[in-house]
């Protein structure tokens, strides 16, 4: 009684009422490689991951495991 145990994993560690320190630097790194990036360039990716998609979603005998696949690639696709 009286010990303290601490988890090694940071996520569970930081959680339990912490404010979102984590959170906050995760979503500031996130800004600064879209910055890094480009928007255009990370459209260009989008377009080009989604045609593969599509024509794999194609193959009669590719079997896709997740049905979230191809509402996210529906979802972009509206987008472009």
């Amino acid at each position: 009684m009286g010990e303290q145990a601490f988890y090694e994993d940071i996520e569970k560690r930081e959680d339990g009422g912490t404010p979102g320190f984590l959170q906050t630097i995760k979503a500031a790194q996130a800004i600064k490689l879209k910055d890094e990036m480009g928007v255009s360039n990370i459209e260009k990716r989008e377009t080009h991951l989604r045609k593969i998609l599509m024509a794999v979603s194609a193959i009669s005998q590719a079997l896709i495991y997740s049905s979230q696949i191809l509402k996210i690639v529906f979802a972009l696709s509206l987008f472009m």
